[in-house]
């Protein structure tokens, strides 16, 4: 019994990381798009 409740308990560890990898790459992936022009435009300017 006591085994089966530990499992569900790595279970549910391992989703709750999953998750939050998940969040973390979309939160890059929209502050990636919302810099990246930025970063050109700043790196066009320096070269002008």
């Amino acid at each position: 019994m006591s085994e089966h409740v530990t499992k569900n308990k790595e279970q549910e560890e391992i989703t709750l990381v999953n998750g939050f990898m998940g969040f973390l790459m979309i939160t890059a992936a929209i502050y990636g798009l919302y810099f990246l022009p930025t970063l050109l435009i700043t790196a066009v300017d320096i070269v002008r």
